[in-house]
């Protein structure tokens, strides 16, 4: 392949194939809050809270893509091909590529409750004890829906060297000609999970009329979480012919309008698509997949807690020293699963029996969480503060699942990457050693100026690795899977500073006195082990933290009237250490700034109308796999618009 462009003896990365995507969703969230308050006397005092939250979500859509997964691409003879510095391929074309076309949906339906009760008793003026009891329901509800085409291309031509990547797909036949398509396939799986959390604290404070001792608080907790999901595992339909339920798909608005495609295609009806029992009924399928035992999962953690804490005020300084004790007993279980494709009588292909083994794990452990925190009153409007702590980080329920489900690929499927995810039920927390420095100015009733200084060292650190595993099925076959799942690397360290400004310009007259401002500038410098050991990048950022950071907010409050016009800009992050079809290479997010605004209007006391807007610049998020020489994708997000109406009795 070298020979043939002309890179004999240099190093050279090519890509595999390429696609696009689009999605259409909607979601809709109901929440009630009701509380009632009882103070039967001056000493004692009741609150009784339930708030319901009714969430449900729908999304469809179609991609399209050109991709050899593990086998080699083939680049055209003769065609000029181009390439950054390093080797990086950048544009160029290439022949006899597997196209795959995805038409596909998905719902959801999540109800919660949460039951609260809070008792506060002051029997003495020095003396205040506090109790609360929580109990938190939820249940949700998933269905994924997914129809494919398959077929071959002639050419895909692709540049990748500008902010949106030029992809041009050739076939005789045409995309959007079913005569391309020689193979089509249906998934569908539907979950369901349950979850509660019990919950009950009770606290004391003493305050000290006199002395350098000020006030102890003292309490226990005991937290019992627990979740339950039941799963059918994706259900595999090979297809005996292509459907005739397609319709065309105009993509001259894709990407609104910037993007230089391909034309047309052609794809699974959407209409279809977005109703489950159209899909089975279009496609001659009997009725949903069952639920099997080897599809559940279940998680449960107790923690019990002990704490204490003591503050304490001498001039010019005050602050509280106090420890925390916290005892946790996790226990996991779930299901190894295989699952074969057989072949039926009638030319389709479908799941055969699943092969399952439990798995189990079960672990306990304490960790003790000392603070300190002090105050310096260096003069009236200026103060020091410093911090210093110890706190852990459980992973959390989906990162312990220890269920891995593989199912072999259709025929349909032997051209696309295979795919899978599961938890790691023996991560453990993550431990951080915290040490926080900030010098604060309140230059005005309205105004202030801080700058802080923070250092982390953080232990355990969780990150994401994908590793190749072959898996052989029941009926001989083999096949080479990208499994996603979770790791404790030894150490992460997170150190930086941040600027903070602040202010309402009252002094101002009239409606102007209601302006305001807010700035701030954070800096982060983080490192850990990525989960390569070699090639390009071998050290990463924490996930999700940038190094650079700054917020400009325009602000204004006036009587009833609250306004915020907000543009957010950080630099590149990482968004996971590893991703499928990587090579355990961290995918980085680009460069990103977006523009936010809310209004706010109190109409009486107890009524009010909010209206948001998100990413009012239709701002775009790129992505990389480890070096920017090779993008990963560019994502537009619609804009989005909310209007909320609050009501307050």
């Amino acid at each position: 392949m070298l020979a043939t462009l002309g890179r004999t003896g240099q190093t050279t990365t090519l890509p595999h194939g390429t696609g696009i995507g689009e999605v259409y969703g909607d979601r809709r969230r109901l929440g009630t809050d009701v509380s009632v308050q009882w103070r039967p006397n001056d000493t004692l005092e009741l609150t009784a809270e339930v708030f319901r939250s009714d969430y449900k979500f729908r999304y469809d859509d179609y991609s399209f893509f050109a991709y050899t997964s593990n086998s080699a691409i083939q680049p055209l003879p003769g065609a000029p091909f181009t390439y950054a510095d390093n080797g990086d391929f950048q544009s160029g074309t290439f022949i006899n590529l597997p196209v795959g076309n995805n038409t596909s949906a998905e719902t959801r339906r999540s109800k919660t409750t949460d039951y609260s009760l809070n008792l506060k008793w002051k029997p003495t003026a020095n003396l205040t004890v506090t109790a609360d009891g929580q109990y938190v329901d939820a249940k949700t509800k998933n269905l994924r829906s997914i129809f494919g085409l398959n077929g071959t291309a002639d050419t895909l031509y692709q540049d990748i060297s500008g902010s949106v990547p030029v992809v041009n797909i050739g076939s005789a036949t045409g995309l959007a000609n079913p005569a391309t398509y020689n193979s089509a396939f249906y998934l569908d799986n539907l979950n369901e999970s349950t979850a509660s959390d019990r919950t009950a604290r009770l606290d004391a404070e003493y305050r000290f009329d006199a002395g350098v001792l000020s006030s102890i608080k003292a309490g226990i907790r005991f937290a019992d979480r627990k979740n339950r999901t039941i799963d059918t595992g994706y259900r595999y339909t090979g297809l005996a012919g292509i459907p005739s339920q397609l319709e065309n798909v105009d993509l001259s608005d894709f990407f609104r309008g910037d993007a230089d495609l391909f034309g047309d295609i052609i794809a699974f009806n959407r209409g279809i698509i977005r109703n489950y029992q159209d899909t089975l009924d279009t496609l001659g399928i009997a009725g949903a997949p069952a639920y099997v035992q080897s599809g559940t999962n279940e998680q449960r953690q107790k923690t019990y807690t002990g704490y204490a804490t003591a503050f304490f005020k001498t001039d010019p300084v005050d602050g509280n020293i106090g420890v925390r004790v916290v005892r946790t007993n996790l226990d996991v279980s779930g299901f190894y699963q295989q699952i074969a494709i057989i072949q039926n009588p009638d030319g389709t292909e479908s799941n055969g029996p699943a092969e399952f083994n439990p798995i189990n794990a079960s672990r306990s452990y304490t960790s003790v969480l000392p603070s300190l925190n002090l105050r310096v009153h260096l003069a009236d409007a200026l103060q020091l503060r410093l911090a210093a702590a110890k706190n852990i980080a459980r992973p959390s329920f989906g990162q312990l699942n220890p269920s891995l489900n593989i199912t072999e690929p259709g025929q349909a499927q032997q051209d696309q990457l295979h795919l899978t995810s599961g938890g790691n039920p023996y991560l453990k927390p993550m431990k951080s050693d915290n040490l926080d420095l900030s010098l604060e100015w309140y230059f005005s009733r309205t105004g202030s100026l801080t700058a802080a200084g923070f250092y982390k060292n953080i232990k355990n650190y969780i990150q994401t690795a994908v590793t190749p595993r072959n898996v052989t099925f029941n009926n001989g076959n083999t096949y080479e899977y990208q499994v996603t799942s979770f790791n404790n690397v030894a150490k992460g360290k997170v150190k930086g500073f941040e600027l903070a400004y602040q202010q309402f310009f009252d002094f101002l007259p009239g409606p102007l006195s209601g302006l305001g401002m807010q700035a701030n500038f954070t800096y982060v410098d983080s490192k850990a082990p990525s989960p390569a050991t070699t090639g390009p990048v071998v050290n990463v950022p924490l996930e999700l933290l940038s190094k650079y950071n700054y917020n400009l907010v325009g602000i204004y409050e006036l009587g009833g009237l609250s306004a915020r016009v907000a543009y957010n800009w950080r630099s590149k992050y990482v968004v996971t250490t590893a991703g499928n079809g990587t090579g355990n290479l961290p995918i980085f997010n680009k460069p990103f700034g977006q523009v936010d605004a809310s209004i706010s209007y109190n109409v009486t006391p107890q009524f009010a109308l909010t209206v948001d807007g998100v990413n009012l610049t239709n701002a775009r998020r790129s992505t990389y796999f480890g070096i920017d020489s090779r993008p990963r994708d560019v994502v537009v997000n619609d804009r989005r618009i909310s209007l909320t109406a609050r009501i307050t009795y």
